[in-house]
């Protein structure tokens, strides 16, 4: 077993180096991506093999995995309005001299709880672990918020209890079924475009190194130590020392700090310049940007309408399909109900 890291830019060919491994590979071939790659990926690797699951090669995604792997009846799923009734009876079963003991009437603070216990289950935060950092907590203030959120969360726990299962649980379950029933064992997984692990992914992980599986992981990050891969850098750092501690041994390949996919030499100006604007030194481009451009609206309305009418222009006028299009925002929250509104006004199909 070993884990092998792939390392390079954004767009700089780490899923066409990992398709070109798995070609030369001759057992089960495993791509593992985010749900909203997987149409994207079972595309490619249909055009590139001539199908998805011949060949030994399958595209899957980790709640796909959990469906397979882990035999649970979904009614024993909490539903979010369960969940909120839980937490809202582990908040009144607290003591009144409780920080939070008065608090379950509060507007907005079931909602809250509810928040920061989901973060809890997805990052394997404990009452235990709170407790120890309450413990070393020098401000009083802090002490006794994380003591009194460490009493709310083992209330939480003990009322669902065996009874209940938690959705956002499920990787570190399927973990624990990996490693206990061998499922994959001598396969190869390949983790692609995951901007970011948490540690149920590295518990998955780890399970599949322990089961004798190889694990190769692809990362964006280059060589040249740039900020903007400061995060990913510690992931490659966790992923090599989760192979240490497992006697698994390690292997990297490097793909390129240049993004291949930009056709546009503006759009690559700006990626390779994207943090030297700041400094003294910078040279910006000598001429007039055509691929690049930056409108200024008064509010998030009138932005979207902007972006509405550009769509049906490149539609319209210069041959473009909707499928060559992607909107990305910052804060989809903000702009949800605004892009519904005015993109159904403009009849522009999306999805998001």
């Amino acid at each position: 077993m070993f884990l092998e890291i792939i390392s390079g830019a954004i767009g700089s060919g780490k899923s066409r180096y990992m398709l070109d491994e798995i070609s030369k590979h001759g057992g089960k071939n495993i791509i593992v991506v985010p749900e909203q790659f997987s149409y994207a990926t079972e595309k490619t690797v249909v055009e590139r093999f001539g199908g998805a699951g011949l060949n030994n090669i399958e595209v899957i995604t980790l709640s796909r995995l959990v469906l397979r792997c882990i035999d649970e009846k979904r009614d024993r799923y909490l539903t979010p309005a369960g969940k909120m009734m839980l937490i809202c009876t582990a908040v009144k079963s607290l003591p009144k001299e409780s920080l939070f003991g008065s608090s379950a009437k509060k507007p907005g603070f079931i909602d809250s709880a509810a928040q920061i216990i989901s973060e809890f289950t997805e990052y394997m935060i404990t009452p235990e672990i709170l407790k120890a950092k309450a413990d070393e907590a020098q401000n009083p203030l802090l002490r006794e918020k994380l003591s009194a959120t460490a009493d709310m969360f083992e209330a939480y726990l003990k009322l669902s209890g065996a009874d209940f299962l938690d959705s956002e649980e499920d990787i570190s379950r399927l973990a624990d079924v990996v490693l206990e029933k061998r499922l994959f064992d001598g396969c190869d997984f390949w983790f692609d475009e995951f901007s970011v692990f948490l540690p149920q992914h590295y518990k998955f992980m780890k399970a599949l190194l322990n089961s004798g599986c190889n694990v190769h992981a692809a990362i964006s990050a280059d060589s040249c130590g740039r900020e903007l891969y400061d995060v990913n850098r510690g992931i490659i750092y966790r992923l090599k020392k989760l192979a240490e501690e497992n006697g698994a041994g390690i292997c990297e390949h490097f793909t390129d700090d240049r993004c291949r996919k930009l056709k546009s030499s503006e759009m690559n100006f700006l990626f390779e310049h994207l943090e030297d604007a700041v400094s003294p030194d910078f040279e910006p481009m000598d001429k007039k940007t055509e691929d690049i451009s930056v409108f200024v609206s008064k509010d998030l309305y009138a932005e979207v309408v902007h972006t509405a009418l550009s769509i049906r222009k490149l539609i319209m006028e210069e041959g473009y399909r909707y499928k060559d299009i992607a909107v990305v925002c910052a804060d989809m929250g903000a702009y949800s109900h605004i892009f519904e509104a005015v993109f159904n006004d403009f009849s522009i199909p999306y999805f998001a």
